[in-house]
Parts: C-alpha cells; structure tokens; sequence
C-alpha cells in the first residue's frame, strides 16, 4: 500500500462551500465589471466593512480559475468563470469572519508568535538549517520592511486562522468504528462500472485528419533519450581548487566503475548528491528528453533571450506589412493555442499574467496590434479580436527562449545505450551521465494521435452536446431504472463499453503498474486514461484517481448510482459493484495516518458548518 502521507500531499478531498451571495449575483449582474469601477470605487467587495481592493480581488480570482481549469478541462468558459467568482467571494469572506470571530473570543497572536512563526520561513533556512545571518541581514535592511510588513501580517491572520478552527473543532471524538469506515472508503479496493462521454468524440473527423494532414511537424516524436545520472553538486560562488576537486572526485568515481570496483547503480546510490532519483532509482530520470528540454534548470543566457526577441521583431513586422496572424501563429508559436492560430477565446479581468493583461487591454480597436509584451512564459505579440463589456477576444503568438547550449543533454545524445560519459559540468555540478534508452525520431501515424487532436479541437459546441447526452443517460438510469450494463455497452466512450462498462477493481489513490502488478498492460491503461488523473513527479508519469470522480464515488452503497462527473477525461457516471473485504493487518499498519486524515476531514466539516452560520 502506498503512503496515506503521499496521497495526502496530492489529492486531498476538497470540501468546498457551494454558497451563492447576494454580492456574487451583484457581480454577475453587472459583468463582474471590476476594471470598469475602478474610477468610482477602489475596491472589489466589502465585507462585515473591511474593504478588498480590486487588485487583490483580481489576483485571487486569476488563481482560483487556473486551479479550476486544471481539473475541469471540458468545462465552459462561463461555468469556470462562475465557479472562479463564487469560490474567490468565499475565500475572502471566510479570512474576515475569521478574523471577527478571534476578536469576539479574545483569541490573539502575540509578538512572540509571529516571530517564531517568520523564522520557520524557507527564505531564512539554507541546507536545511535556520541560518540566523540571513535572518538578521533581512530584518535591518530597510529595503525588505515592505515585504516583512505583509510577511508580518499574513503570518498573524494565519495563526488566528489555526486557533480559532483549533477552538472551534476542540471537541472532535473519533470512534474506532468511524476509523474502520473511513479505512474502507479511502484506500479499500472498489469496483465499479461506469459510463464516459467524451466531447472530443463529438469533433468531426475530417477536421482532426485535416489538422493532422496541415501539422505534421507537431505530430513528429523527436529523438530523445532517458538518462540515469550520478551528481556530485558545487556550492554557491565555488571556489577554481573546489570545482577541480569536485571534478577530480567524479574521475575517481568513473575509475571505480570502469574498473569493475562498483557498478554505476551502485556509485549512484553512494555518492549521487540528487538525493530524489540516487537511492530509489539509481539515478534513473524516467522521462525522454528531447534536445530542446532543459531537466536540470540551466539558466538561459543573454543571447538565448535576444534571439527569441528578434525573432518576436521579425514576426511582428511581418504582421504590420501585412502577414496572416493565424498562420503565422500556426506555424511558429509556442502555446498550445497554435493548432487555433492563437485564438485564447474570451478573457476577462484577472485570468491572465498581469503584463499580459496590461497589453490586451491597451488595444482599443478590433485588429489592432500589440508590441511585443515579455512575461515569464517568454514575448507575445497580441492581437485585438473582440470586445464585450470587460471581456477581450484575442489570438496571440508566443516565443519562448530556449538554452541554446545544454552540455548535459548534448553528451547523453553521443552515448551508445549503456555507456557511461566523462565528467560533464552543468550548473548544478558534475553529472556522470548513462544512458538507458533512445528513441529515434518518427512521424506519429494518425491513429496514435487521433484522441489528442480530437481534445485539442474541442470546443463549447463538443462540451454542450456531452453534457446534454450524459444527463440525458442520467435521466434514464434515475427516473426510467434502465440498466446500466446495458446503456453503457450502447452509449459510452469508454473502452470498456463492450463489457458492460465494468472496471477492475482500483484502489482509491494511486493507479500505476506497481499497484496492479497482477493485470495486463492494456488494464493499466483503462485505469490510467479514463478515470486517471496525471502529473509529473521526477521526470515519471504517476496517475491518482481523478479528484472529481473520487469525491463523488468514496462513499457510493452497493449498487448505487453516482451523480454526473466532469472529470478531466469527460463525463462520467459510477455504479458501485462491490468493496473488497476489510484489511485487519493493513489498516493497523496505518492507524495513525488515517486518523489524522479523518480528524482533518471533520475538522473541514466542523469549520464549513460555523462558516454557513456565521455569513
């Protein structure tokens, strides 16, 4: 069984509050025309007479609709935005009736607190270890008293927060019956059945095959190769006789293997200094990089950054002479949105990078023009297509600067499988590189991508017929009782409609090969891509369970019928078939770790009831 603390970090249930204030539907109303206020008012809201300035309104707001975005890919421009406004107005009122409530109970924060909680702040540690140098050097440099006051105050408003759900959730009793419930539904086994509606099924195929036909430079796998890497790391402002002993210990290191003293996995283990892949993986990196990746971080240079600016130059004067924006984007953008020749479809306040924004909403007329706007993705060049009260339709071409020298992946491209390369100097020290495989570059047949450049051209039309289609099925299971099996073997997207849309048994949390070393490739990859939900982790793929589907299936009956789910992959409808019977010997192994998950799930129930009363 995996960590409980693993799971924790990546997928907690997220119990989020489902009110809808008088001030949201005044937002709606009107547009959420906050920029457009801004001239009569300099605030966004005001709650229990505490104003929120417009800027700290918008910035939340951005970053509650990209949280949104990342596991609602099939929903509307307007239900994110929606979700967005509702979710940012809860958070703010909550910080403030928080903040009443600890005057109301006498609850404070003393100085001491503060302080002690300030010194916990990574900016203040180096290796590890609270370095009191930094410390002092930041609190009498005047310079940093801007930073220290909102560090100051965001650190105060943090304790109460503790405090006062720690006082309002005192009382929490855990039963042993409640432990062994929980254990069943977290991390049991299940099996289920299910229906998937996909509303890239719905994009026609001609316009897939024409894309592909149009593009088939974005569909050609480049070369790339998988690395093991042994690290001895340099430290800040090294000195010249500590670089040579640094290097002079790798030749060592080198020597030992080559003369059959240690094998490479082993010298990884020992001596590697990038202590997330040395010991579990021998220094195995299990991504495939390609010339143009950059898996260590190497700064980019001056010249790298001036060379995707002339080439944002080059580009913009062809666009003022005349040249087609869409194909231009096409052919030479960065972002995704080239397969749309740049279209980012509506924008309002607060959505995108603050420089970004700044451009877009300079542009007066339809068709006009943007200098180039640098922000951390890299240079755009933005063009006005549409205006609607606040909201902004744009395209936009995006050039990133890329590291036009990378010595550790230049060296890995030269070895044979299995060879090992001399010392190679990078920022982070010296890499004894092996590489472990290669794949040679090849044009991706069709059939292979379809399902990508389907969900690629998804639009609001594709979304709205799955929406309409799964609450239509919805319908017949509730209202008409018709039977599962057989509306998904008719109706669903999924791979296992054939059998009825039944599922193997899954596990809760993570769904990878080493939980289920007893099924078949192509069972892993059901799991994986129509009920999975994916991120990076060390270079590695892991799939959990799709947050969306785990809320709403942990604690379906035998039997029962989930709700509708937009997941990442679709919509989705869950019937559970059968749990696993009870596990004795794990669930003692994880007493302590499940308890504290379900003491943290009562206290966000405990916390969500006193905020609903006390808005």
């Amino acid at each position: 069984m995996m960590s409980f603390q693993w799971m924790r970090e990546k997928m907690k249930i997220i119990l989020l509050i489902t009110v809808f204030t008088f001030v949201a539907l005044i937002f709606f109303d009107w547009g959420m025309n906050i920029t457009g206020m801004s001239g009569r008012i300099n605030y966004a809201l005001k709650i229990n007479g505490e104003e929120i300035p417009i800027e700290n309104f918008q910035r939340l707001l951005g970053n509650n609709q990209e949280e949104l975005k990342k596991n609602r890919r099939y929903a509307t421009d307007d239900e994110l935005k929606k979700e967005a406004y509702k979710k940012t107005i809860d958070d703010f009122t909550k910080e403030i009736l928080l903040i009443d409530a600890a005057s109301d109970l006498n609850i404070t924060v003393s100085d001491k607190e503060i302080v002690n909680e300030i010194r916990r702040h990574p900016t203040f540690y180096k290796d590890g270890v609270f370095d009191a140098a930094t410390y002092n050097r930041v609190v009498r440099d005047g310079s940093y008293s801007r930073q220290l006051r909102v560090l100051e105050e965001s650190t105060k408003r943090s304790i109460l927060r503790d405090k006062i759900i720690s006082y309002l959730t005192s009382g929490i009793v855990i039963t042993e019956k409640e432990l062994k419930t929980y254990y069943l539904q977290i991390s049991g086994m299940i099996k289920t059945r299910h229906i998937l509606i996909k509303p890239s099924y719905y994009v026609p195929i001609n316009l897939a095959k024409k894309e592909y036909e149009e593009n088939l430079d974005k569909y050609t796998e480049l070369e790339s190769v998988q690395i093991q890497h042994l690290l001895l790391g340099l430290p800040q402002e090294a000195t010249d006789a500590q670089i040579d002993e640094i290097q002079d210990s790798c030749l060592n290191i080198l020597a030992e293997i080559k003369a059959g003293l240690i094998t490479y996995d082993e010298a990884c283990y020992k001596y590697s200094q990038d202590r997330s892949t040395a010991k579990e993986d021998s220094g195995l990196i299990y991504q495939f990089f390609t010339k143009n990746d950059n898996p260590f971080n190497i700064p980019l240079t001056d010249d790298d950054i001036d060379t995707a600016y002339k080439k944002s130059e080059e580009l913009l004067k062809l666009l003022k002479e005349g040249a087609n924006f869409e194909m231009l984007a096409k052919k030479y953008s960065d972002c995704p949105s080239r397969v749309r020749g740049g279209d980012l479809s509506w924008i309002s306040p607060g959505e995108m990078d603050e420089s970004f924004e700044k451009a877009l909403y300079k542009l007066k007329s339809i068709g006009e023009l943007s200098n180039i706007v640098e922000t951390r993705f890299g240079f755009h060049i933005i063009k006005l297509e549409a205006i609607d009260g606040d909201r902004r339709r744009a395209r936009h071409i995006l050039i990133r600067p890329k590291l036009s020298e990378n010595p550790v992946l230049d060296e890995a491209f030269k070895l044979k499988v299995g060879e090992i390369s001399d010392p190679v100097r990078s920022t982070l020290g010296f890499h004894l590189i092996k590489l472990k495989d290669k794949k040679e570059e090849r044009l991706l047949p069709f059939s292979d991508v379809e399902e990508r450049i389907r969900t690629i051209l998804v639009n609001d039309t594709e979304v709205e017929f799955a929406k309409n289609e799964i609450n239509r099925l919805y319908k017949l299971l509730k209202e008409e009782s018709q039977d599962f099996g057989e509306l998904a073997k008719e109706f669903s997207h999924g791979k296992t409609a054939s059998i009825g849309g039944d599922l193997p048994y899954f596990r809760t949390g993570l769904i990878s090969e080493r939980n289920y070393s007893d099924y078949d490739t192509e069972t892993i990859e059901i799991l994986q891509k129509e009920i999975g939900y994916s991120y990076i982790s060390r270079g590695r793929t892991l799939y959990f369970l799709d947050p969306s589907i785990q809320q709403k299936i942990l604690y379906l009956t035998t039997d029962e019928i989930s709700d509708t789910i937009n997941a990442q992959n679709g919509y989705h409808i869950f019937q559970l078939i059968k749990r696993k019977p009870f596990d004795e010997e794990e669930f003692e192994r994880f007493r302590a770790e499940l308890y504290n998950d379900l003491f943290e799930k009562k206290q966000n129930e405990i916390f969500n009831q006193w905020f609903e009363q006390a808005k």
